[in-house]
């Protein structure tokens, strides 16, 4: 294959057979769903997605909905459905999901939570309802 720039391919369509041929080259490239994606950009188109649907969750939901989404929101995982039975001490398993949509406790029911749960977004007993 003749040489380009590293960008020159970035966002175009691309066999499989053409992929080796240019991942051998460099490994500059990944190939998603038959588009070649620069790997350092692939993080940024990443991250500009999951902005987009939050953004437009956000701003076209019913004004008495409740739910909102967040981007990498801290997301309790309860201690049985990861096999780590937390002790009191311990500091609860979280996640942080790219993006997450789900409705927020009230200061009155973080209040109620366990001391090391009270500032995980979406803390054990309100689960998000999606994530990504």
């Amino acid at each position: 294959m003749e040489d380009f720039e590293a960008s020159s391919l970035h966002f175009r369509p691309c066999s499989l057979e053409n992929y080796f041929n240019i991942a051998g080259e460099n490994g500059v490239y990944d190939l998603i769903e038959g588009v070649l994606m620069l790997k350092e950009m692939e993080d940024q188109e990443h991250d500009r997605g999951a902005a987009l649907w939050a953004m437009t969750f956000n701003n076209e939901k019913p004004e008495k909905d409740k739910r909102v989404a967040m981007l990498t929101p801290s997301v309790e995982i309860p201690s049985e459905s990861t096999g780590n039975c937390n002790k009191p001490s311990e500091k609860p398993t979280n996640l942080r999901p790219d993006m997450a949509i789900g409705k927020l406790p009230t200061a009155k029911e973080r209040r109620a939570l366990l001391k090391e749960s009270q500032d995980i977004m979406f803390p054990k007993g309100h689960p998000p309802e999606l994530t990504l």
